[in-house]
């Protein structure tokens, strides 16, 4: 939910080794205006939750024994996408699941 009517996510994966030190395996991107799919802009209601679906870029990667996952969601990565005007304050519920494919 934001309290603007326009928002991004910008989630990283992260690799998180024993001693705490992260290192990203992959990124996603979500201009909240089109949650909805990129045909059709659609404003976010201010103050009402809204659910979206942020899908990473693929990547092949190995978590070794002992490391952890992590999810770290932003409200913009200017590095790695063109920022949406500042939204004020987004608050986010994670819910649904996160689902990575597996090797035997």
């Amino acid at each position: 939910m934001t309290d603007q009517d326009h928002g991004q996510l910008a989630p990283t994966l992260v690799d998180i080794a024993p001693d705490g030190s992260a290192k990203p395996i992959s990124r996603g991107f979500l201009n909240l205006r089109y949650r909805n799919g990129l045909r059709d802009e659609d404003a976010v209601p201010p103050g009402e939750p809204v659910s979206a679906t942020v899908t990473f870029s693929p990547q092949d990667h190995t978590v070794e024994a002992g490391h952890r996952l992590g999810l770290v969601v932003a409200g913009s990565n200017v590095v790695w996408a063109v920022p949406d005007t500042p939204a004020g304050t987004t608050t986010t519920v994670l819910g649904g699941s996160l689902v990575l494919p597996t090797a035997p």
